[in-house]
């Protein structure tokens, strides 16, 4: 795959291409895809269940909204980036339905939230063109 310009792929493009692979690898996506989740959330009324944030106008809900708050909330997480929406997993392609957070990304598999390996996904996803040598070397 080569490596593309900025620009030179619009973020629709990525979507649609990711929607492709996952239909072609048979994994219909489960919920909203990454860039339907960086639209505002259409409530903005907080509850036990839900709770708004104003300054990013996005939702914190759920199996989330209980991890957020008993661990930390913004102090720790920072405020969310985007709504829930459906992935899979970078190590296995397990669906995942997650959530970006300012300092944190929430994952959750079968009910248990957890956090993601950020720096990890980040690596691999910088380095997986150069296959079996990283950029120091060989790869761990």
């Amino acid at each position: 795959m080569p490596r593309f310009e900025t620009g030179q792929v619009s973020d629709e493009d990525v979507g649609a291409l990711v929607d492709w692979f996952l239909f072609m690898n048979g994994q219909p996506r489960q919920g909203p895809s990454f860039y339907e989740a960086l639209a505002p959330a259409t409530t903005t009324q907080s509850s036990d269940t839900v709770t708004y944030v104003a300054a990013t106008k996005h939702t914190i809900s759920g199996a989330f909204k209980q991890f957020y708050d008993q661990q930390g909330g913004a102090a720790r997480f920072g405020n969310p980036l985007t709504e829930q929406y459906a992935g899979f997993s970078e190590v296995d392609a397990t669906p995942l339905t997650l959530q970006l957070f300012e300092r944190a990304r929430f994952e959750s598999v079968n009910g248990e939230v957890r956090l993601s390996q950020i720096g990890s996904a980040e690596l691999d996803l910088r380095t997986h063109f150069l296959g079996e040598e990283g950029p120091g070397g060989p790869m761990p």
